[in-house]
């Protein structure tokens, strides 16, 4: 059971994505399951606080972008080198509403 603490965050995360897509190309696509993981962590900070998070299939790496505001180090995984391209690149696009460096997300 994870406690919850009322902490408000006041986010605003730039992605770039795919409404549709190939199959092997599906991880440039947001799906439902990531925007429920953004909002569990959001209202569970302390669950990754302090934490190293390892994602696996990160996309467009969302979660991994919202994970990297609580945790101590995030790695933001993917198997296509054009799905990690775009999600470096939209980890690149939040720097100015991030509380992490470049270098905290790998």
């Amino acid at each position: 059971d994870v406690s919850r603490r009322d902490t408000r965050f006041n986010l605003a995360v730039t992605i770039a994505h795919r409404n549709t897509s190939t199959l092997s190309q599906v991880g440039l696509q947001v799906w439902s399951g990531s925007l429920v993981m953004c909002d569990f962590l959001l209202s569970h900070p302390i669950s990754i606080q302090e934490h190293v998070v390892v994602e696996l299939g990160s996309g467009t790496g969302l979660t991994a972008i919202i994970a990297a505001h609580l945790a101590s180090v995030v790695f933001a995984t993917d198997n296509s080198a054009p799905v990690l391209r775009q999600c470096r690149d939209n980890i690149d696009y939040n720097p100015s509403t991030s509380l992490f460096s470049p270098a905290k997300v790998h």
